[in-house]
């Protein structure tokens, strides 16, 4: 078995939720050990693209637990596989973001009073997981440098600042647009429900046929 560990940001960094809007969730590094077998599988391989659909999401336990899903069946791909992920971090329900279009302070008060900490390990190929890493940063390196290109137009303010603002937005949106189709398509997600169950979501159907019959073990921290 081989694996890689995700530790993550707290849900109130603002690293939190600038990762998460440019599709990285809520990740900060990994190391990844050697792949079993000689190398992780080239993507898809054996397998079909992730469904692009409908795909229900898998009940992984309470909110809080240490998760080990006992599958040898890639969460992303749904090839067989004997590689390991172990994604973890900070989670809340869905209404507390909810909450900030209305107030920050009760954004706060309540994210501060529902968050738990969750640590999941799956099964997922780490070719898939490895570009999804290098496309977040290209991601990030695109939002940056958008950013950066509209902090320009606003001290400069020369006769090209108008220039220097199209090209930030548009490089901002293509980072953005390219986080959140690499979020989807590379990566899974991991919410809590208002009952403080811990719910995987994006996950390939094969995957979620074959952990309706797995072993998902989960322990309180």
């Amino acid at each position: 078995m081989s694996g890689a560990t995700v530790p993550g940001w707290s849900w109130w960094s603002p690293l939190w939720w600038a990762s998460s809007w440019l599709g990285a969730a809520v990740t900060t590094s990994e190391a990844n050990a050697p792949a079993v077998g000689g190398g992780a599988e080239p993507a898809w391989q054996g397998g079909s693209a992730p469904s692009l659909g409908h795909v229900p999401d898998v009940i992984l336990g309470r909110a809080g637990d240490i998760v080990l899903v006992d599958l040898d069946v890639c969460v992303k791909s749904g090839v067989a596989t004997q590689q390991r992920v172990t994604l973890s971090g900070q989670t809340t329900p869905a209404w507390v973001t909810v909450l900030l279009l209305f107030t920050v302070i009760g954004f706060l008060f309540a994210g501060a009073m529902t968050s738990r900490r969750y640590r999941v390990t799956l099964p997922f190929t780490h070719a898939i997981h490895d570009r999804w890493r290098r496309r977040r940063r290209l991601g990030w390196s695109l939002g940056l440098a958008g950013l950066g290109a509209v902090f320009v137009a606003a001290t400069v303010g020369d006769g090209h600042a108008g220039l220097w603002v199209g090209a930030g937005l548009a490089l901002t949106a293509g980072g953005v647009g390219m986080g959140s189709t690499n979020a989807l398509m590379n990566n899974v997600g991991i919410h809590m429900t208002r009952d403080s169950e811990l719910v995987l979501t994006r996950a390939h159907p094969a995957f979620v046929r074959a952990a309706r019959g797995a072993s998902i073990q989960s322990s309180a921290r």
